[in-house]
């Protein structure tokens, strides 16, 4: 459970964390989860910090995954921790700067959260990840973030949000939505 009031903090304390990591308006971040809170605190973070959303599929493979995140220039990825692997296979041909590991049981109290946590592992979508300097976990980096992020007063024509779709073509390609839309 979460009411509004903790969710408003938690994308407050999201927006913060990321301009922290060097996020500024008009930058893009990656969502590669599935349905998830962290993928609303994230989505709303995101927003809130005047950058761009990056709607990214959980299932790309890696050569989906580099299209998109070239194509998007995205800085931030919020990933779960058993796709990470697809990410280091490409991430040399992309601009991302930070990952940010959210995973399913992160946000579950107990008991389930050491039941889920041996599900997710055993499906392979939970990995322990070598600590990095650029690897984050997500509700720590929330926790260690400002309670309020940098304002940043939007315009109804600016795009936050790029949401990837082949169409016809086969080769997907960002529809930019704006504040307006």
């Amino acid at each position: 459970k979460m009411t509004y009031r903790e969710l408003n903090e938690a994308t407050d304390r999201f927006a913060a964390a990321i301009q922290q990591l060097g996020v500024g308006k008009g930058d893009r971040v990656s969502l590669m989860l599935p349905n998830l809170p962290q993928y609303v605190i994230a989505y709303f973070g995101t927003i809130k910090a005047g950058a761009v959303v990056v709607n990214t599929n959980p299932t790309y493979t890696p050569r989906e995954l580099r299209h998109q995140l070239e194509d998007s220039g995205a800085k931030v990825i919020v990933l779960l921790s058993g796709l990470y692997d697809r990410l280091v296979q490409i991430r040399e041909h992309t601009q991302i700067e930070h990952v940010i590991i959210a995973d399913v049981p992160d946000s579950l109290g107990w008991p389930f959260k050491n039941l889920e946590d041996k599900q997710v592992r055993a499906g392979g979508m939970m990995k322990n990840l070598p600590p990095e300097k650029d690897i984050h976990a997500f509700y720590p980096l929330l926790k260690d973030a400002p309670p309020k992020p940098a304002v940043q007063k939007p315009h109804m024509d600016d795009v936050i949000l790029f949401q990837y779709s082949g169409g016809t073509t086969g080769t997907p390609k960002a529809a930019m939505l704006t504040h307006r839309n």
